[in-house]
Order: C-alpha cells, then sequence, then structure tokens
C-alpha cells in the first residue's frame, strides 16, 4: 500500500552500482535536472486548456526542487518518493519554506498514483513523471527499475482531462539506450495514450524531456 517506503538493500545496492558506473557520468552532463520556473511558464504560455491546469503531479521527489517550484505555480502539488531519506529531507524544506499546498507521499508510486488520480478526477494535471533508479541515493521496489509505463497506465485508467506529461531523463532511452529503458520509445508514450481515446495535442523534445500535450 501507500505508505510503504523501501530503502537500499544489500539485494539492490549491486545493480544499482553498476547503473551508476554506467550511466551516471552522462546523467552529470546532460541530465535535464529540476524543473525551471521559465519550464512551468512555458506550459502556462500554451494558453487554454493548460493555463488553467490546477495540479501537478510529480513521481520522483528527490530532493524537492522541481516540488518546492511547482508549488509556485499550481494550487495542489502532490509528489511520490520512494526513498524515505528523500521524502524527509523534501518535506522538511517544504515546512522550512512555510509551503502549505503540497502533499508529500512515501511509497511506491504504482501504489500511490490511483489515489492521487482520484482526487483530481476530470480536472486535468500537469504529470512530472521521473521516478526511477538512478544511482546510489536513490530506491525502487526491487520489483520494477522504470516504472514509467506502469504510471501512465494508472493515469489512463481514470477519465483526466486536458494535461502535460513531462517525461525526464529522455536520453535514457533515446542516447544511452540503458538497459532497462529500451522497451520504451517517444512512438509508444504516444501510443499508449491515443489508445484510450484521448487526442494528442502537441509533443516535442526539450533539454533531456519528453512533453506530451493531450485534450
Amino acid at each position: 500500500m501507500c505508505g510503504n517506503f523501501y530503502s537500499q538493500t544489500a539485494r539492490s545496492d549491486r545493480s544499482n552500482n553498476r547503473f551508476k558506473d554506467k550511466y551516471m557520468h552522462d546523467k552529470e552532463k546532460t541530465m535535464g535536472g529540476s524543473l525551471t520556473e521559465q519550464e512551468l511558464v512555458d506550459i502556462k504560455n500554451k494558453g487554454p486548456p493548460y493555463s488553467q491546469i490546477k495540479h501537478f503531479v510529480e513521481t520522483g521527489t528527490y530532493k524537492g526542487d522541481s516540488t518546492l517550484m511547482a508549488a509556485k505555480q499550481f494550487e495542489n502539488v502532490y509528489t511520490i518518493e520512494i526513498y524515505q531519506p528523500l521524502y524527509l529531507e523534501s518535506k522538511e524544506r517544504a515546512e522550512h519554506e512555510n509551503i502549505k499546498n503540497i502533499e508529500f507521499y512515501v511509497g511506491d508510486s504504482l501504489e500511490c498514483l490511483p489515489n492521487i488520480c482520484d482526487k483530481i478526477k476530470k480536472n486535468g494535471a500537469v504529470f512530472f513523471i521521473d521516478a526511477h533508479i538512478s544511482g546510489s541515493d536513490s530506491g525502487w521496489n526491487n520489483k520494477i527499475r522504470v516504472p514509467l509505463l506502469e504510471e501512465i497506465d494508472i493515469i489512463l485508467s481514470r477519465p483526466i482531462g486536458p494535461s502535460v506529461f513531462i517525461v525526464d531523463d529522455l536520453r535514457l532511452w533515446k542516447t544511452i539506450k540503458a538497459f532497462d529503458w529500451v522497451h520504451i520509445t517517444n512512438e509508444l508514450l504516444i501510443e499508449k495514450i491515443q489508445k484510450k481515446g484521448i487526442e494528442v495535442f502537441d509533443h516535442y523534445e526539450k533539454d533531456d524531456r519528453f512533453y506530451i500535450y493531450t485534450r
């Protein structure tokens, strides 16, 4: 259930280190990093219906930089972190800055997302998808290293209004072709959405992210 957190274990340390050794150098050079204010303003500048979106949903809080930025642009922010130390760190940052419009979840994104999506209902959201193991300072559920497709399936299992999907770390399936990302393509992500009868209004790559606008 949502609320179960996962820390590094002897089982996962070896695979974490292998991932880090193989990919972290490229990540430092090319990763998009935390969302910037300008990126969120660019979404608003698309005009209605995107300028009217009130909800921001993030899978993979990490240290909370994107979370806190989003809290300035959206009425409601929901963020999920599976690794408890990072969850506690980001939550403490928000409390220190007296930010009140963030709901922090600790646990598996696949278990927490249904509850969040039920709150959003048909109002649409900006979904920042970034929950995957990414080195020694992250965690996972010991089942799925990259739950991207499963997260999107959960979101699409409920009626959603006009929304924006921001999928982070584009390079891992487009350039580096990391072993646990090889099944992911831009075309597959778009196809998943369209098969639900949802219109893809726009999509593009920018700063190591893949953006999909739906309506």
